[in-house]
């Protein structure tokens, strides 16, 4: 299992989902690279929908299985993290959401293009384009 980031290089599709989750501690690392990279494959790199993933079916449970603790007046609030994480999963949800609602108003110029030039498809008997011009 490895855990990898680096503050300087944030290109890659790993470090962005980590900065999405807030998993960029060397010393309080949360879930593996191989959880990510995994995630990142279900969602064909889509970062935001990564992040959700990732947030509910690795880190909401292991930090729901973890209990408070305190200790000789020191304490480890771990439900705290989990709200935390809750939060984000409320907020990550929200901005994918409204990603998705600018495009599901319609279809963009280039799926139309891509759809009309594929042979594959059944083409209709009838069609208009956006070039055709009643008068």
């Amino acid at each position: 299992m490895t855990w990898t980031f680096s503050d300087t290089d944030i290109s890659t599709n790993l470090a962005k989902v980590r900065l999405a989750i807030g998993d960029v501690d060397t010393n309080d690392q949360i879930v593996t690279d191989e959880i990510v990279n995994y995630y990142l494959g279900l969602y064909s790199n889509d970062i935001v929908m990564t992040a959700i993933d990732v947030i509910e079916r690795a880190i909401l449970p292991k930090f729901a299985s973890d209990t408070d603790r305190n200790t000789a007046g020191i304490s480890a609030t771990r439900s705290q993290k989990f709200r935390q994480y809750m939060d984000l999963l409320a907020r990550l949800r929200e901005r994918g959401s409204r990603v998705s609602e600018v495009y599901l108003g319609g279809i963009s110029l280039s799926d139309a293009d891509a759809i009309s030039t594929n042979t594959d498809l059944v083409q209709p008997a009838i069609t208009r384009t956006r070039d055709d011009n009643d008068g």
